[in-house]
């Protein structure tokens, strides 16, 4: 046994040790950019205020919530995020995507954007510890294959959700709600949906007549991105572009331009020239710069 140097008194605390993993439900969640908002805020004090007010949005959307179910842990980070439930809590999963999909849209009106990877298996998580498989393949979902502003769903995701359904539902009931908040990207992945009107409007249920100035500011946010230099960066906005022009697409014509005009297209095709000079430049980034073929067919019309 190695004792304290004499005189030094020494606190003993006891610590919950974990004899087993958890079957838990968990995502990894990171605020993009966060280097740059920090950059920022050296140079403009005032931007200080804006990172401490997106850290109270983490803490308010995903502390407290829309239902505190029992099992709710949370591990913040500087800029990274985790939180778990057990999968066998009844609707965890929904209230998880759920907390998820009304974070977004909050840091996106403060103007910040996230990226991160839900995944379902074991798990240790309490106040002081964290470890695990689904741990590991949340953060892998987030760091090597979400990519784009977006919160990657693992597929097994909603099966587990449709086994432990709201008391109220049955597991078809389960995954239909389930289903109402992901979309399926260009890549066949699934993601929270944050930029449509079904998912702002149906699903998170705000105010029809706010959906214009939401949308306006998810391009300001593309303006910003449109501004960098690295052309990965430049990518990841390409991307949030394409999901602005998929929302305008289902606007009423007529509606289209009075309530989401689109003045960046020009700053959008020099973004893909710089993106497309890259991949040739640098091959192994391909994967990382790739975009919708849709979009692709926008940027290069004339």
């Amino acid at each position: 046994m190695i004792c304290p140097p004499h005189g030094i008194n020494v606190v003993s605390r006891k610590h919950t040790v974990a004899a087993e993993f958890e079957n838990r439900i968990c995502v990894f969640l990171d605020i993009l950019g966060f280097r740059d908002h920090i950059d920022r805020a050296v140079a403009d004090p005032a931007h200080v205020k804006r990172i401490s007010g997106a850290f109270a949005c983490v803490g308010e959307h995903l502390k407290t919530g829309i239902d505190r179910l029992a099992s709710r842990r949370i591990s913040q980070y500087s800029d990274c995020v985790t939180v778990s439930y057990k999968v066998t809590e009844s609707s965890s999963a929904w209230t998880l995507l759920t907390d998820l999909q009304y974070l977004q849209i909050a840091l996106v009106e403060r103007g910040f954007l996230v990226r991160g990877g839900v995944s379902v298996g074991q798990l240790v998580h309490d106040e002081s510890q964290l470890f695990g498989p689904a741990q590991v393949k949340a953060y892998e979902l987030e760091s090597k294959e979400a990519i784009y502003p977006r919160i990657l769903v693992d597929k097994s995701v909603i099966k587990f959700g449709r086994q432990n359904p709201a008391p109220h539902h049955d597991g078809d009931d389960e995954e239909g709600y389930l289903r109402r908040l992901v979309s399926k990207d260009f890549d066949g992945r699934l993601y929270i949906g944050y930029t449509t009107w079904d998912s702002i409007v149906d699903v998170a249920g705000a105010d029809s007549e706010d959906y214009p100035d939401y949308m306006r500011k998810v391009l300001k946010i593309v303006e910003t991105g449109l501004q960098s230099k690295d052309p990965c960066t430049l990518a990841k906005t390409l991307w949030l572009y394409g999901k602005f022009l998929d929302a305008r697409e289902d606007i009423k014509e007529e509606l289209r331009d009075s309530h989401f005009p689109d003045p960046l297209l020009p700053s959008a095709q020099s973004a893909y020239q710089a993106v497309v000079a890259h991949m040739k430049a640098t091959p192994r980034d391909a994967t990382k710069c790739a975009l919708p073929a849709a979009l692709i067919g926008v940027l290069t019309s004339n």
